[in-house]
């Protein structure tokens, strides 16, 4: 079970790192297999006073165009994200699988070009391995392209025959490609 329980703080990696470790260990009691994790609140309104630099929320950093400290914030969003799939990857669900490699961790942001509320250039990390039906280290760009077809490939990479994903103008029956899965 859990040890103590952790420190209140303002520290987005410090936050990470205690949610990641619950949920890791929820994982593995079987408590749960699906689950939803959000670093910052929606429209990036989250204030990191801890970078030196950043002055204002991500969201009022971003229009004012002050790009090296975007890069900085965009780094340490990363890094938490990095420290939830570390704590993924510490604990094992089955004898030789860590949560990290049964799972499938679909990351985005909510916009590519968030300086205009685009989203062309959306990023997604599809990280884990899905006990092993999703291929690791796979690079894919494809400018101008459709996000749904990241989620096509998820889940027919898993096994589901689907025959498209999305709605409307995203929707898809292409997926990135057997090299993924």
């Amino acid at each position: 079970g859990p040890g103590q329980a952790p420190a209140s703080s303002d520290d987005l990696h410090a936050q990470t790192k205690a949610m990641s470790e619950l949920l890791a260990l929820g994982l593995k009691c079987g408590i749960t297999r699906v689950f939803f994790f959000m670093f910052t609140s929606p429209a990036t309104t989250h204030f990191f006073g801890n970078i030196p630099g950043v002055v204002n929320d991500m969201h009022t950093t971003c229009h004012a165009g002050q790009w090296t400290a975007v890069r900085d914030i965009t780094l340490y969003q990363m890094q938490a994200f990095n420290i939830f799939l570390d704590a993924l990857a510490a604990v094992e669900v089955a004898p030789g699988v860590t949560a990290l490699d049964a799972s499938v961790i679909f990351g985005t942001s909510e916009y590519g070009e968030g300086w205009k509320h685009g989203v062309q250039e959306m990023p997604v990390v599809l990280a884990g391995g899905g006990y092993g039906k999703l291929k690791k280290g796979v690079h894919v760009r494809e400018q101008s392209g459709n996000m749904a077809k990241a989620h096509t490939t998820m889940l027919r990479g898993l096994g589901l025959d689907i025959p498209s994903y999305g709605f409307h103008q995203s929707e898809t029956t292409e997926d990135f490609g057997t090299d993924l899965f």
